[in-house]
């Protein structure tokens, strides 16, 4: 409202801004302004061991709504769940025909990879000649 009226109540009609909503508007600012100048109180945060528990309950709450969403995900039914330990070995539980679940560990070493690329000498190898001489011919600006 007081940005309507740019700060002026008489402008305004009195059906629009009474006098007493005038007067508790600038209440309200007074308190806000006074609770913007109070600073920091030490003695009101809370203690080390208070943060502690608190960020305790929130881990545990966190856990628990990943254990329930991973309960209802449709991938824990396509795919297997295992655990990798130390990086060094990887364990699944497999469930045999008598429904008896049997652990097991799989070390793992190291996997690499390589491909070539494929260069146009192999696939093209007129058009790669043809276009390299295009290039040499071609004046330098």
């Amino acid at each position: 409202m007081r940005e309507y009226s740019d700060g002026k109540p008489d402008q305004l009609p009195i059906s629009v801004l009474a006098h007493e909503e005038w007067a508790a508007l600038s209440r309200l600012e007074q308190y806000i302004s006074a609770l913007n100048k109070v600073e920091v109180v030490n003695e009101l945060a809370p203690s080390e061991r208070q943060r502690f528990i608190e960020r305790h309950q929130r881990q545990q709450a966190t856990e628990a709504a990943y254990k329930a969403i991973e309960e209802k995900s449709i991938f824990r039914t396509l795919a297997s769940r295992s655990v990798i330990l130390y990086g060094r070995r990887s364990i699944n539980y497999v469930t045999d025909l008598s429904g008896n679940s049997q652990r097991s560990e799989i070390d793992m070493h190291a996997i690499s990879h390589r491909s070539e690329l494929p260069r146009m000498s192999i696939f093209d190898p007129t058009e790669l000649e043809y276009q390299l001489f295009v290039f040499r011919s071609e004046r330098r600006q």
